[in-house]
């Protein structure tokens, strides 16, 4: 039987530069004409788990102007996603991206309106819920409202995947998590060198998953370390990358595929959105027979 996903996350625009490379410190690069495109890490999760074939509702603040519309519009055709906004009076978060040749960027978001939500809206958002549903969280919302709405969640008996990543502080958070994922530079900073290079298991995480691009993933759980390897591709951009990973990951929980299968899905959505440029625009739609 399948179950939902729900996400309780951010959206934002984003707006993309295409540079030769990045720029060091103190350099200045010339960019062509920029690309907008929907955006934020909670928003390309929930399109990613739709376009798996899950039934999706997300939650996201936005503010009360035209790229809050443009937001609106961009989803409002998407099969199976069911979009529960929070309009706020403020400016809709928006995120500068630069892209380099070879695929690689570096992000600057602003937070504003993911932060106004309060704890009471995020634990709120779970209530619609049923056990066996999938939570989907991610960095965006302040720590206090992604713990209230996995505590909440916990209580209603979801299984919970926790997308983590600086300046989201995990320890408060750890047990409230079924799965969470992390890049390896993620990995890194917030459990050591050891536990990303899959030489030493993390504390206090039922699963880590670890992704580390081309050389794919691991695969931390109670029976040890797993590695996962990854599609061979020709990168274009990288951005959302990892948000079509745990995008897919959630449908493949929600739908009922084993966990092994799932993440082997999941490596696939991620390695075929950076063969495009953009972000949300980048996920593709993956059809049943590919689960």
């Amino acid at each position: 039987m399948s179950r939902g996903v729900h996400v309780v996350g951010n959206a934002a625009v984003d707006i993309i530069y295409r540079v030769d490379r990045l720029p060091r410190s103190g350099e200045t690069r010339l960019a062509g004409r920029p690309h907008r495109d929907c955006g934020g890490k909670g928003l390309n999760q929930a399109v990613a788990a739709a376009r798996a074939g899950a039934r999706v509702v997300f939650h996201a603040p936005v503010g009360r102007d035209r790229e809050a519309e443009m937001l609106a519009a961009a989803l409002a055709g998407h099969d199976g996603l069911t979009v529960r906004w929070w309009p706020r009076p403020l400016a809709t978060d928006h995120s500068i991206i630069l892209v380099e040749d070879g695929g690689e960027n570096i992000v600057v978001s602003t937070t504003e309106c993911a932060h106004s939500v309060s704890e009471a809206e995020a634990a709120h958002a779970v209530d619609g819920t049923q056990a066996g549903d999938v939570l989907l969280m991610q960095p965006g919302l302040t720590d206090a409202a992604t713990r209230a709405a996995l505590a909440r969640g916990r209580a209603r008996g979801l299984v919970s995947i926790l997308n983590v990543a600086p300046p989201l502080d995990p320890g408060p958070l750890l047990g409230l998590a079924d799965v969470m994922v992390a890049n390896k530079d993620e990995a890194v900073a917030l459990f050591g060198a050891p536990v990303a290079d899959g030489r030493h298991p993390p504390k206090g995480v039922a699963r880590l998953v670890v992704t580390r691009g081309a050389r794919g993933a691991l695969l931390w759980e109670a029976g040890g370390c797993t590695v996962l390897p990854a599609p061979t591709v020709d990168p274009v951009d990288t951005t959302g990358a990892g948000d079509a990973f745990a995008g897919t990951l959630a449908a493949g929980i929600a739908l009922g595929v084993d966990l092994r299968r799932a993440l082997a899905a999941a490596m696939r959505s991620a390695a075929d959105s950076v063969t495009r440029r953009g972000t949300h625009a980048a996920i593709a739609t993956l059809t049943p027979p590919r689960w």
